[in-house]
């Protein structure tokens, strides 16, 4: 495939093995705590009170989904909750939405996660920032404001795409 003179490959070198021990007690840790469990009442907390003993646990679990190709149903739904704003409350734009998902299903989402990060990152070019880490909309200003001023020097237009 190209995109702008590059050519990018499609065959990423991911890890599409079941999970390790390792990978599960790194994503149980990186799971923040002190927030609302998920449809299933599990806190992060209970995962996180002792990580070797829930990475062992939940090794046993991923492999059986990782054969099976099944996951729990209760991964795949989310319990949306309302928080209200200040303002009318009659109006839908002054409540703030939250999903709350299963925190085991986090874990398990979170190895895939770390898996593919690297990797996709490594095929996006620099300037792309959306949707990444430690990439910030005040560097992309900056760039815009560079090719802003690069057009009106040359008297050229240009398009912009916005995306939120």
């Amino acid at each position: 495939m190209l995109s702008h003179g590059h050519a990018y490959t499609t065959d990423l070198p991911i890890n599409v093995g079941p999970p390790t021990i390792e990978e599960i007690s790194m994503a149980i840790r990186q799971i923040k705590s002190d927030k609302a469990e998920g449809p299933n009442n599990i806190p992060a907390e209970a995962l996180q009170a002792d990580v070797v003993v829930t990475a062992k646990i939940l090794h046993i679990l991923f492999n059986t989904i990782w054969d099976e190709e099944q996951v729990p149903t209760d991964w795949k739904e989310g319990l949306l909750i309302k928080i209200p704003k200040k303002g009318d409350l009659t109006k839908c734009r002054n409540y703030r939405r939250i999903t709350l998902l299963s925190i085991p299903g986090k874990v398990f989402h979170t190895i895939l996660l770390n898996r593919m990060k690297d990797c996709v990152d490594a095929q996006l070019r620099n300037p792309q920032a959306g949707f990444r880490k430690d990439r910030s909309c005040i560097d992309q200003m900056g760039t815009l404001r560079i090719i802003v001023e690069q057009s009106i020097e040359s008297n050229s237009l240009f398009n912009i795409d916005f995306i939120d």
